[in-house]
């Protein structure tokens, strides 16, 4: 996890040299944290997911802000029952509803550690572009554009890393995918960003 976050620190040194870093520090401080209790099922992948959701958002040159939202995402799901997340099979009804309670409490976590500034985007990174999502069917540009950004990183990463579940799918089928959703489930604005990154070698080491 060091090696993750010192290169997601360089990154951003590199596209922002004279910026403060603090905020991106303070939220993967929380997020691990967070996450000390939980077992290594839930914890250590949750940490990894993250920073490597940062990382492609610093990748695609977003200021230090965004990035430590991407930290702090999905940090609305600690103390949730492993068992929910580990499932191969689909979640029952009652599942799939606790679990979309994660944004709104994400964004209460973050409030209360004093960076309030990216509740917004913990909030609303599951509302869809079509107004489908959650928690308050947001549509469109009403959508806070950091939360529309992590919907991309966060979806891109989940398709191209191995799961307990599932093997990874190529970069390539990854975007084929992310573009069968544009405009229904993404910003097809932001699918276009991704497609940018993979046509000009742009994208994070490991995600080629």
């Amino acid at each position: 996890m060091r090696t993750h976050i010192a290169k997601l620190l360089r990154t951003l040194r590199k596209n922002f040299p004279s910026a403060d870093l603090t905020v991106v520090r303070k939220a993967y401080r929380i997020a691990a944290e967070a996450h000390e209790g939980q077992s290594r099922l839930s914890g250590e992948p949750y940490i990894i997911h993250t920073l490597k959701v940062a990382q492609i958002l610093a990748s695609l040159g977003l200021d230090p802000t965004i990035c430590a939202a991407g930290l702090l995402h999905d940090v609305g799901k600690i103390g949730m029952n492993d068992a929910v997340f580990m499932k191969s099979s689909r979640l029952s009804e009652a599942e799939y509803e606790t679990v979309k309670d994660h944004p709104e409490l994400g964004a209460q976590i973050v409030s209360n550690a004093g960076l309030s500034d990216l509740a917004p985007y913990v909030r609303h990174h599951h509302e869809r572009w079509d107004g489908t999502g959650y928690p308050e069917q947001m549509r469109g540009e009403a959508i806070p554009v950091g939360a529309r950004i992590i919907a991309v990183a966060e979806a891109f990463e989940t398709m191209t890393t191995n799961r307990r579940y599932r093997n990874s799918v190529s970069v390539q089928d990854a975007f084929n995918e992310l573009r069968a959703h544009a405009g229904t489930v993404y910003d097809p604005h932001l699918v276009d960003i991704v497609e940018y990154l993979l046509t000009n070698g742009l994208m994070p080491q490991g995600h080629r």
